[in-house]
């Protein structure tokens, strides 16, 4: 059945794919000039220009001979060491782990992009910051492009400007304070022609169970005030609105970050550490893929990627102990994770300092130790990088978890209260609190994961996704409820649970949610497949959630391609505290035709946003048919396996196309009230201007 296979897989990916070309709507813009440690970019959008902070390291003329710390501007694995100078990547082999000696040279000849699969990268262009992990490069050109040398898929490997799938095109680098990449793969030589010693096969679940890595190649990228990191992955469409919130939830200020097989280190100013796996598959959103809130330790054999049944969540951060420092002792915010062998706690932790003694180099233990030790290098600090402040006293970011209210609709009866509280769509979990119409309570559990899409969404304004002025941020749900609201013997708490939650309590993402900061929505669907066995699906009663929130001020975000705010630009304005004379009239024939052209510009802007949702839309549309049709004869003829894949491809049918594909035609049809907002902001502007202009020439 292998050829079945490949050609059931081959006709569902090129039916996804056949509609790629129409995520693609833009402007040019010229490139602004941005101070040497800044990327260039344009909001293909808006053409408005930014400048995004680049983790590229100056001075320093001479190569090292050693590579110590992955921060951007060098990097190294088990073959070779990299640095990046004047624009260009460096290489050489790593002789302290490969025992192989060579000199430093161009890296692939030319130490940047090259070739057919990546013209976009131009000669004047240079190469800002890189990262590498498994012999996979990713690198940001000074256009804020990302490019991919990728060596697993060609008999000859190339760079590639073309990512993601199943739709691919540009990946942008968003506006960012650190950013890493990492790569977990299994050892599979028979399908990977490039020899590659860093491998860490598998990873274990939060109940141990150990489950097989594919090849998950994550770029992991910090928010620029430090509170998120989002992700992307080579096998989701090129845009990055998948995120998980730092430490704490959410409230710690990462300043310093790396990854290394699906592991995340951040530091904070004052040294504070933590790690978390976390990427695409493990995370519950994939699905192809098996998971479970049923907690047991399954089996000690590693799993295949389809026949694992996945354990979720996804443990929280892990704090790490303090570096004691006594002397002359030391710390920077310089900090690298390694991969040193397979599961858990096959990594390393380093951080840049000096001892007690006044010896300069790195803190460094595995992962799961608790005590640190030292390794001289000889790589000297100034005073000025190490980190100074206390733990006591490091600076907080402001609460992510919010608190909702609204209500539950109740099937031919009075809505009953609900409340969402603690809930942040980059979180979890948080609690559902239902109040029975006698004002009893109960809380629920709800877990949720990013919803998988075949398009990118907010491809250039990632920071749009969960804003009211941007889109909802799309999530799948699962309702988990405590032993001891089970066991209640209140009459309407029984009821509500009988009616509603007892038949979908732990069916995994049977909820969709749709999240912004202001509102949140959550719907369940009719039918569901079972996580578990095969052709088993189970009917639920319809959930509709609908709670909100008033925005507090200080949360407005003002972002270069929000409505308002092109409607809001000082330039605009015509300012005049006396009355006007005539003299005024050509600074007022020229403000009134810059609103003019503002509002154009809105009006387009508002178009592109229109055909985007709208294509995106259809693509949905498209995709669940051909979809469904795949996943029927998969499931209905059993031409996989079905304890391979559920009898199916998806556990969830065709519903997560579906709901990407209803919110992109909500987004198309109806707006924003931020547009609406700028068209009146601009008409009413536009007439006082046109009254002043009238009188005057009176």
């Amino acid at each position: 059945m292998v050829s079945a296979k490949k050609w059931i897989f081959t006709s569902a990916a090129l039916g996804l794919a056949v509609f790629g070309g129409f995520t693609q709507w833009g402007q040019a813009g010229s490139i602004p000039n941005c101070l040497a440690n800044e990327v260039p970019t344009i909001n293909k959008e808006t053409g408005l220009k930014s400048c995004i902070q680049a983790m590229v390291t100056q001075g320093l003329d001479e190569f090292p001979e050693h590579v110590y710390f992955r921060d951007g501007s060098q990097d190294f694995g088990f073959e070779n060491y990299y640095v990046l100078r004047d624009g260009k990547i460096w290489v050489k082999p790593n002789k302290q782990t490969s025992g192989v000696n060579g000199e430093w040279k161009l890296f692939d000849g030319t130490g940047v992009p090259f070739g057919d699969k990546a013209k976009s990268f131009g000669k004047d262009d240079r190469v800002v910051s890189f990262s590498s992990e498994g012999l996979f490069i990713m690198a940001v050109s000074s256009t804020g492009r990302m490019y991919c040398w990728q060596p697993t898929i060609d008999k000859h490997t190339v760079w590639q400007d073309v990512l993601g799938a199943p739709t691919a095109s540009d990946l942008i680098m968003p506006k960012n304070s650190g950013w890493s990449f990492s790569l977990s793969v299994v050892y599979a030589p028979y399908k990977r022609l490039t020899p590659m010693h860093d491998i860490d096969s598998y990873y274990e679940d939060i109940d141990g169970n150990k489950v097989e890595f594919g090849l998950t190649a994550t770029s992991y990228v910090v928010d620029p005030d430090g509170q998120r990191i989002r992700y992307w992955d080579t096998g989701l469409p090129p845009s990055w609105g998948k995120a998980f919130a730092s430490p704490e939830r959410g409230k710690f200020v990462i300043k310093g970050m790396s990854a290394s097989g699906s592991t995340i280190f951040v530091a904070d100013e004052s040294g504070k550490m933590y790690t978390r796996m976390m990427d695409y598959e493990m995370n519950g959103s994939p699905p192809g893929l098996r998971y479970t809130y049923e907690h047991t330790h399954r089996t000690d054999k590693v799993q295949t990627l389809f026949e694992a049944i996945r354990s979720l969540p996804v443990p929280d951060w892990r704090e790490h102990p303090a570096i004691v420092l006594e002397g002359d002792a030391a710390i920077t915010g310089k900090i690298t994770i390694r991969m040193t062998g397979e599961g858990n706690a096959g990594r390393e932790l380093r951080v840049q300092g000096r001892d007690s003694t006044g010896k300069y180099g790195y803190y460094f233990k595995p992962i799961f130790a608790d005590v640190w030790s030292f390794q001289e290098t000889g790589e000297v600090f100034s005073d000025a990088a190490s980190v100074k402040v206390k733990a006591a006293e490091r600076t907080q970011g402001r609460p992510m978890d919010k608190d909702y209210s609204g209500k539950m609709s109740v099937f031919m009866s009075k809505d009953v209260k609900a409340d969402l509280l603690g809930f942040y769509y980059y979180n979890t979990p948080s609690t559902l609190r239902i109040t029975t119409k006698s004002g009893k309570t109960f809380d629920l559990i709800l877990h949720t994961v990013d919803l998988w899409s075949q398009t990118a969404q907010q491809k250039y304004t990632p920071e749009l996704i969960g804003s009211p002025i941007g889109e909802p941020k799309l999530l799948s749900g699962t309702i988990e409820i405590p032993q001891d609201v089970l066991e209640s013997k209140e009459p309407e708490v029984k009821e509500l649970l009988e009616h509603y939650f007892l038949g979908i309590n732990k069916l995994v993402n049977f909820l969709t949610v749709a999240a912004t900061d202001e509102k949140v929505q959550i719907t369940g669907h009719r039918i569901q497949r079972e996580s578990t066995a095969y052709m088993d699906y189970r009917i639920g009663r319809k959930i509709d959630i609908s709670v909100s929130r008033k925005l507090d001020p200080s949360e407005a975000i003002e972002l270069k391609d929000a409505y308002t705010f092109l409607a809001s630009m000082s330039e605009l304005e015509f300012d005049h505290d006396d009355a006007l004379t005539k003299d005024d009239l050509p600074v007022l024939k020229q403000k009134l035709e810059m609103n003019k052209e503002a509002l154009k510009k809105v009006k387009k802007i508002r178009r592109a946003r229109f055909w985007h949702s709208l294509a995106r839309g259809l693509i949905g549309s498209s995709s669940s048919v051909i979809f469904e049709v795949v996943n029927g004869i998969i499931s209905i003829f059993d031409i996989v396996d079905k304890h391979q894949l559920s009898g199916g491809i998806s556990l969830k049918g065709g519903d997560v196309l579906l709901d990407y594909q209803g919110v992109n035609y909500r987004l198309a049809f109806s707006g924003s009230q931020d547009y609406s907002r700028a068209k009146d902001i601009l008409n009413a502007r536009i007439d006082k201007l046109k009254g002043q202009i009238k009188s005057l020439q009176k």
